[in-house]
């Protein structure tokens, strides 16, 4: 089903999107095929449509982390909470974080 969604994702690229939805939605189907360069890819053009997109901003942070990129996974965590402070899973993301730099 991943691989039947990541072609339906890329078709839709297609159209154009005006939205950052498909290329979050795309970014998280490479998220979870542990493509994780595409994944931060397409969150980053997910952010060039809407800078303030919460599940771009925090997906990105999730792609970091899986590339073992941990300060910069911190400071996308920090831009997600910057948009909306109360974003539950940003929240304890970011507490796991500073608990693994020795900073929690």
């Amino acid at each position: 089903a991943l691989a039947e969604a990541l072609k339906e994702l890329k078709a839709a690229l297609r159209w154009g999107p005006m939205l950052p939805t498909t290329h979050t939605n795309l970014g998280l189907a490479h998220l979870l095929s542990k493509e994780f360069t595409e994944a931060l890819d397409a969150f980053d053009e997910a952010l060039r449509l809407d800078a303030r997109h919460v599940p771009a901003l925090y997906n990105r942070a999730s792609a970091l982390k899986a590339m073992g990129r941990t300060k910069a996974c911190l400071a996308a965590l920090e831009a997600t909470l910057a948009v909306s402070p109360g974003f539950g899973p940003a929240v304890e993301s970011r507490k796991s974080v500073l608990k693994q730099l020795g900073q929690g």
